[in-house]
């Protein structure tokens, strides 16, 4: 409150905004879910008139989420924060609105608009280079479980560990080892369900700061009791729970399921009573929230099954009107199939068989379009019950013995009748199953063979690209053996030249030494560069010219009162360009110390190479010196340096200026060139 107090008291939006939304989030912490709505509505209001459409998306998306699942507002809210975001093009944005509009959904039961949303929400992050995509994965196989597809649940289950282990993204392995268990158990795969649930508890239950392995543990306990290890289920139950208690109500239902069933088969009754009680009671205080409907309904459903398979049919149903008052939305496929069989097993015990064949005709469709369980037989034998049931009927309304006896001719002649239908179709399912045992074998066989051959192609590959490997390296090696050999030798011929300026002592004929000796120290700085990179066919012309300049101004005498201004964009250019260049920038920079200024005068020389188009380049030496006397055509000109960058140029390919402008300008316009490799492109010619 003093903050927000505060905040009010400054008149800044974006603290007021902040203050409003802690106290919106310590409303819903503290159970004030409509002073909660309110501080945070406050904040929705305020973006909206400032017309700030960041910040209204932000507060759009806050107040939603901290919505109840109940509030009719929720999905409006965050709807409106994803169109917002969508606007902005905002990628994270537009993930955090879809993963919460795809919780609603899930919720409420709409799986294709969940899926819809998670398999967009995945898009966007491959888009933004985000490489934990196993956490969506993992939702999508709950999803698809969920509807009952269990191939492509397992599927994406397997996608999700895949993904995690290669990227070694290990820290929620337990869960995702988890979900592949409970795909496995929705099937009645108990084997290779408790093989997950085993793994995805692991080493774990010695870690009480990471609980993770904990669902493993009791959806393990479930499958356990449900596959009739009783025992095996309730000693695992007891050497866990007094270590490792459940910390939320959810766990401790299913836990008590667990031992509900377990003691019930054991034949405890009164244990069993006691533990499934418990079930009801919690599963009666988690009625208000409705993202617990699923597990209730389930849990409830499970216990009805149990129930009516153990033949006690009072207790089933019972919990079958307890799970039918959870709504109808939000039972998943498989709550709908042992809701189909709970359902037949009561009216084949209540005498009512038409009831009872309409049951076990939608268990089967049910199962046919989501398990591909086949239990044809059943629904014939209420069909034989209930025929017979109304030929009795018949019978004591005609009370005629001759009636009676060809009823029971008929029904023999109709079971003979089957049986040799029955057996003809055995036959005939025997002769498809051999007849596709022998077509997966060739295929099979044509498989191996294909791969075989796929086998010897990328051997071969990858023996060409291996020497393309090496080759390259060599080339490389060469190159850059070449460059270095090149600069040693610049390096000699430079030393002979002072070295032959030490017993001179003509003017003219040193200072030719010297021009020359710069020279050759401009070429022999590539040659260096070139040796010292990677790429040895490119130089960063930005560096080239810093480390020119000083090399310049660190050879001439007096260049201390010269201030060198060097404005150079990050070029690289060929080698084929970079040596000219760097001459008649050594030349130009030389004419300029000596001739721009008279003796102790101070002055600026300013350097720039900046792109003028994407291909084009403009170098530019310029100083507020004398400039060139009025009646010299630089074009022209005797001069040597002059006629040495005349001719640079021209290799370049460029426009060159000399402009009279308070002092000699000099600007050279030039396309940059890119020149391939062709070593390279005829290596890569020979693997592609």
């Amino acid at each position: 409150m003093e903050a927000w107090t505060l905040s009010d008291s400054l008149g800044i939006s974006k603290w007021k905004n902040g203050s409003r939304s802690m106290l919106g989030k310590y409303y819903y912490q503290d159970g004030d879910f409509k002073k909660c709505k309110t501080y945070l509505s406050e904040v929705v209001d305020a973006c909206s008139k400032s017309g700030d459409t960041v910040a209204l998306a932000k507060a759009l998306g806050e107040r939603g989420t901290y919505e109840l699942f109940n509030d009719t507002s929720k999905l409006s809210d965050i709807t409106k924060a994803l169109e917002l975001f969508r606007k902005r093009d905002d990628k994270v944005g537009q993930i955090e609105m879809l993963s919460k509009v795809a919780e609603i959904h899930f919720i409420y039961g709409l799986w294709l608009e969940c899926e819809k949303e998670w398999l967009e929400s995945v898009d966007l992050e491959k888009e933004i280079g985000f490489r934990h995509i196993h956490y969506y994965y993992d939702v999508l196989a709950f999803f698809e479980q969920a509807r009952g597809n269990t191939n492509i649940a397992l599927s994406y289950a397997n996608k999700a560990i895949s993904t995690m282990e290669e990227i070694n993204d290990l820290a929620f392995s337990s869960h995702f080892y988890f979900r592949v268990g409970n795909i496995y158990g929705g099937t009645g795969d108990w084997d290779r369900s408790n093989y997950w649930y085993r793994k995805s508890m692991g080493s774990s239950e010695d870690a009480n700061t990471n609980r993770l392995w904990y669902s493993g543990f009791v959806w393990l306990s479930n499958n356990l009791a449900l596959s009739e290890k009783y025992k095996e289920a309730l000693d695992l139950i007891d050497s866990i729970t007094p270590k490792f208690p459940p910390l939320n109500p959810l766990d401790k239902m299913y836990l008590a399921q667990a031992r509900g069933l377990s003691y019930y088969g054991l034949k405890q009754t009164s244990l069993a009573e006691k533990n499934l009680a418990e079930v009801a009671v919690i599963a009666d205080q988690l009625s208000s929230q409705p993202q617990m409907y699923g597990d209730i309904s389930f849990v409830l459903m499970k216990d009805a099954f149990v129930y009516s398979s153990a033949g006690d049919m009072k207790k089933a149903k019972e919990y079958l009107q307890k799970s039918l008052a959870i709504k109808p939305g939000f039972r998943d496929l498989l709550n709908d199939v042992e809701l189909a069989w709970v359902q037949f097993k009561i009216d084949s015990s209540e005498g009512k068989y038409l009831s009872a064949i309409k049951d076990y005709q939608r268990y089967e469709q049910l199962n046919d379009s989501g398990f591909n369980l086949k239990k044809t037989s059943q629904i014939n034998e209420m069909s034989i019950q209930y025929g017979v049931a109304q030929k009795e009927k018949d019978l004591q309304l005609l009370q005629n013995k001759e009636q009676l006896q060809r009823a029971e001719l008929s029904s023999e002649k109709l079971t003979r009748n089957i049986i040799i239908i029955a057996s003809s179709l055995i036959l005939l399912l025997f002769v498809l199953v051999y007849n596709r045992y022998r077509l997966k074998q060739r295929s099979n066989k044509l498989l191996q063979d294909q791969q075989k051959i796929i086998s010897q192609k990328n051997e071969a590959l990858q023996q060409t690209i291996n020497e393309k490997d090496d080759l390259l390296e060599e080339k490389e090696w060469l190159v850059r053996e070449i460059h270095h050999r090149v600069k040693n030798n610049l390096q000699m011929v430079i030393s002979l030249l002072n070295a032959q300026s030490e017993f001179l002592n003509n003017p003219s004929a040193l200072n030719a030494i010297r021009e020359s000796r710069e020279r050759m120290q401009a070429i022999a700085i590539i040659h260096q560069k070139l040796y010292q990179l990677d790429n040895s066919t490119q130089i960063n012309m930005r560096t080239y010219v810093n480390e020119l300049v000083d090399n310049i101004k660190n050879s001439l005498p007096d260049t201390g009162r010269i201030h060198f201004q060097v404005d150079v964009a990050n070029v690289w250019l060929d080698i084929s360009q970079s040596v000219p260049l760097g001459l008649i920038l050594n030349e130009a920079i030389t004419n300029a110390v000596k001739y721009a200024y008279t003796e102790n005068q101070k002055g600026d020389i300013n350097i720039s190479l900046q792109h003028t188009s994407a291909e084009q380049l403009q170098l530019k030496i310029a100083d507020h010196g004398k400039g060139l006397p009025a009646d010299m055509d630089a074009g022209n000109s005797n001069s040597l340096g002059l006629q040495l960058i005349k001719i640079f140029a021209e290799q370049l390919e460029g426009d060159l200026y000399f402009i009279n402008n308070n002092g000699l300008e000099i600007i050279l316009n030039f396309k940059a060139v890119v020149y391939k490799n062709v070593f390279i492109d005829k290596v890569t010619s020979i693997t592609a």
